[in-house]
């Protein structure tokens, strides 16, 4: 490669948002956050990281696609989030998942829109992304993807998580069971498995339980005709999934009449 090519990439990185450390430390908490604080150190804060992290990026990034339009990249970004964060986003979400090979689930919490805070801050970092960047060449820049990519490999296949994905419903669309004794149910699962209430609102139409180990997300499905399940595990047998998900189904099969187990 020429000396003015090299050069000419040297600008470019040191022009890039993408080469700034703010960005570099978002993406690493927010894999972080998802992948490990949230089974470790499950609270508040962890439940907050991903939001802020998450925001920051998206406004960097837009930013970098539209460098004038601070006010329409703010405002497309609010929007956005609170639409993914109202109970109007389900409808989009079961579309979604429906076809897709990925489970999307989300909690309704507004308490999560205090992450707003953090647009100014990743529009200042954008205005003088110069002063963020860090001081390195082409060569030592590739190598830090190369560590991540290298060790997310590496953690990746000696912890690889089970996740599950299934409904327990009436088999008749037309019935419906009573959300309150349901979620009664699953508590007397939960209560098992130490697994601790973070969000629990026989009101909302999603909850959690988790602990250091497990993660046990639950949402209502249209209508209340029984509740879809996930269940993440980082540090457990395949054994353990299938009785938590064997336990789930006798506790509300026991609670209602006319069940049926169904795999997503």
């Amino acid at each position: 490669m020429s000396n003015n090519s090299w050069a000419g990439d040297e600008k470019f990185m040191k022009n890039s948002i993408y080469t700034t450390w703010p960005l570099l430390l978002s993406v690493s908490l927010l894999i972080l956050n998802d992948h490990v604080f949230k089974y470790s150190f499950s609270g508040i804060v962890t439940g907050k990281i991903s939001d802020f992290a998450g925001i920051f990026l998206i406004v960097l990034v837009l930013r970098d696609v539209f460098p004038k339009r601070v006010l329409e990249t703010s405002v497309l970004v609010v929007g956005l989030f609170l639409y993914w964060k109202s109970p109007y986003s389900q409808a989009l979400i079961e579309f979604i998942n429906t076809y897709s090979p990925l489970e999307f689930i989300r909690t309704v919490d507004y308490s999560d829109l205090v992450a707003f805070t953090i647009i100014p801050v990743a529009h200042f970092v954008y205005e003088n992304r110069n002063r963020f960047t860090l001081k390195l060449n082409i060569a030592e820049l590739i190598k830090i993807p190369a560590i991540v990519l290298t060790v997310l490999g590496i953690t990746g296949t000696s912890t690889l998580p089970y996740v599950d994905t299934y409904e327990i419903r009436k088999k008749s669309s037309s019935e419906s069971i009573d959300i309150v004794k349901a979620i009664n149910a699953i508590e007397n699962v939960t209560n098992a498995y130490n697994l601790i209430c973070k969000k629990c609102n026989p009101l909302d139409n999603a909850g959690l339980y988790m602990n250091d180990r497990i993660r046990l997300d639950y949402r209502v499905l249209e209508n209340n005709r029984g509740i879809k399940f996930l269940i993440d595990c980082r540090i457990c047998s395949r054994q353990e999934v299938d009785q938590i998900k064997s336990d789930l189904q006798y506790s509300l099969g026991h609670r209602f009449k006319g069940m049926e187990f169904v795999i997503k």
